[in-house]
């Protein structure tokens, strides 16, 4: 028998063997049992863990639903320490809650506000839109694009893959509450037979989404306006049912209650409830929708101290007030020019019920910022506000002075106004009306008879502790408040290719910093210094990016600014001394996104400073 054919009968020999040793079968079977055992373990307490995360998420949403009242910053990390609660872990957790609207243009959700707690960073406003691009990439960079398993650090706080199409459809005028939960979950028994990494640190991220039980949306103090862009047009009433054409025609019923209207050109010569009864016949009319016969007026900087006011009384409760005037700007306006104007700026200072709600800034020839239709919303003490400002010629020289003069279309919407309403025109100009001034060319009035809706939100008249002298805007005192009335500027990147805008403003205050934040240092007060509306509508390239600083006139020594900024993004920067600029402050925004910044300006030491406010390239 040759070697080949002893080990064929040998292999025969083993597969026919039916003889066998317990303790060989126990060493091959045990361990794979004990695998499964633990691993049947993991992956139950994996489940575990996820299914309470997900019910705390549900209880969560459900107890923000029910909210009646203004949610803030405390409010909010409370209900992460609630969160900590129920799911009985001392694993770090964060939530991230978010107002969702729904765009019935593009048929998608909006983000109206977010927050997220212990650190984490909100969601965009254009989050949504970017996962439905599929742009991940861009979305990854404004939540910090960086690696790592930290909760507030890296891809864990990136929203699941699939969240916008998560979100049901949304009914105008209301807003779902998103509730974003993420906990990072380790095996119980680390390294056990495994040899899995993913087991090691796995977030896990339910999401749940709710409708509010009692209004129609959440208000958020920190959000710029919580209400839904159509909160107005919708008040959850059905629609009017059409009338039937082939239905035999029927006594008309009583009318329905009146509608307050009041409209004039003052051709008439007749101005009830205006201050003054001072009217003008243009030297040329112009044509058009801005065409111009008499007017009211012509009124200077004497308004500053003495506007010129239209008063109204209404003759019932009525739900929301139009005003619409015809705004003539006569002669060399000069807008944030260094040299021929007030360091503050050369304009209207728009007031309703003695409460100043815009300081609009005008310039002859206007262009950029001077020249761009305006649109602010604003909460005063007693009502909420609506401005809307359209330019419609600014090429007629109508009072024959040489300048060419102005007609701005102006709108003040009032929603719950008060039983009398008093709005108030006063000029900050630098020069006599003959050079500088205004007119109203027509007015209309209609209010909307019926139950007022209460503003949701109002400012504190109890914290109101003066009036700054240079914008006029009331003046409160406490920790940050973005709702509170303040200066709104529009201005796009293409804006500051002229060169820098300046402005004087006073900044500091008596609230310390440390009582209101942790981090930053100086002395604020409660009301922002001005809301700007930026347009990045260029590219950010070198020497075209946005720069905010400020600057005394003395290298900062003088005023020590500082300066706390909330961007579009609801992230909060703190920014003291700019290299470069002493002790001047400063902020240098590479890819600064369109949106509102909210800017407060302390100083280091207590009380207040002049300094100018400088908005450029860089």
């Amino acid at each position: 028998m040759n070697l080949l054919e002893r080990g064929l009968r040998s292999i025969r020999e083993f597969t026919a063997d039916s003889r066998a040793a317990v303790t060989v079968e126990l060493v091959l079977v045990v361990p794979l049992l004990i695998w499964a055992f633990f691993a049947t373990m993991i992956f139950n307490d994996a489940y575990r863990a996820r299914t309470q995360a997900q019910a705390a998420a549900l209880h969560i949403a459900d107890a923000i639903s029910r909210t009646t009242t203004i949610v803030d910053d405390a409010y909010l990390e409370g209900m992460n320490d609630v969160y900590d609660f129920l799911i009985a872990d001392s694993q770090t957790s964060r939530l991230r809650i978010t107002s969702v609207v729904w765009d019935r243009d593009t048929d998608q959700p909006l983000v109206l506000w977010s927050y997220g707690t212990r650190g984490m960073n909100a969601l965009p406003d254009n989050t949504f839109q970017l996962m439905s691009a599929g742009d991940m990439g861009t979305l990854r960079e404004l939540m910090d694009g960086e690696d790592g398993t930290d909760l507030v650090a890296g891809f864990t706080q990136m929203p699941n893959n699939d969240l916008h199409n998560r979100i049901p459809p949304v009914m105008p005028g209301e807003a779902l509450i998103l509730v974003e939960s993420f906990t990072m979950w380790e095996t119980p028994l680390r390294g056990v037979f495994l040899g899995f990494d993913i087991l090691e640190n796995t977030r896990l991220s339910p999401i749940a989404v709710v409708r509010p039980r009692f209004s129609p949306f959440i208000n958020y103090e920190g959000a710029m306006d919580a209400a839904p862009p159509d909160a107005d047009e919708f008040d959850g009433t059905p629609p009017e049912p059409v009338a039937d054409p082939d239905a035999d025609p029927v006594d008309p019923d009583d009318p329905a209650d009146p509608v307050d209207v009041v409209a004039t050109d003052f051709s008439s010569g007749v101005n009830p409830g205006w201050s003054s009864t001072q009217t003008t016949q243009a030297v040329n009319n112009g044509s058009g929708s801005s065409a111009l016969g008499t007017y009211l007026g012509p009124f200077g900087n004497e308004t500053r101290h003495a506007p010129l006011t239209f008063t109204n009384t209404f003759s019932q409760e009525m739900t929301e007030a139009t005003y619409e005037f015809g705004l003539v700007l006569f002669g060399s306006w000069d807008g944030y020019h260094p040299d021929w104007t007030h360091p503050e700026g050369e304009a209207m200072i728009l007031s309703v019920n003695d409460e100043v709600f815009a300081f609009e800034v005008f310039a002859h020839r206007p262009w950029g910022l001077h020249q761009r239709d305006r649109s602010h919303d604003l909460h005063t003490s007693q009502v909420r506000v609506r401005t809307r400002l359209y330019l419609e010629n600014d090429s007629i020289d109508f009072d024959g002075n040489g300048w060419a003069d102005q007609v701005w279309r102006l709108t003040v919407q009032v929603f719950a106004p008060t039983p009398t309403v008093t709005i108030g025109f006063a000029a900050n100009t630098a020069e006599v009306v003959s050079d500088e001034g205004f007119g109203i060319s027509y007015m209309r009035l209609a209010a909307t008879p019926g139950q007022p809706t209460p503003p949701r939100w109002l400012a504190d008249a109890s914290t109101r502790i003066g009036v700054d002298n240079l914008t006029g805007f009331g003046v409160q005192a406490g920790c940050f408040e973005p709702n509170d009335p303040a200066q709104r500027l529009m201005l796009g990147n293409s804006d500051l290719w002229g060169g820098p805008i300046r402005m004087t403003r006073n900044v500091g205050g008596n609230t310390s910093l440390r009582d209101c934040r942790s981090d930053g240092l100086g002395f604020f007060n409660a009301s922002p210094l001005m809301v700007l509306k930026y347009d990045n509508d260029t590219g950010n390239w070198d020497n075209n990016r946005l720069r905010i600083r400020t600057d005394d006139g003395a290298n900062g020594f003088d005023c020590d600014a500082t300066l706390l900024i909330r961007d579009p993004n609801d992230q909060w920067q703190f920014v003291d001394d700019l290299a470069g600029f002493g002790w001047n402050a400063g902020l240098e925004l590479a890819h600064a996104q369109s949106g509102n910044y909210t800017i407060w300006a302390g100083r280091f030491g207590q009380g207040t400073c002049e300094t100018q406010i400088v908005f450029e390239h860089y």
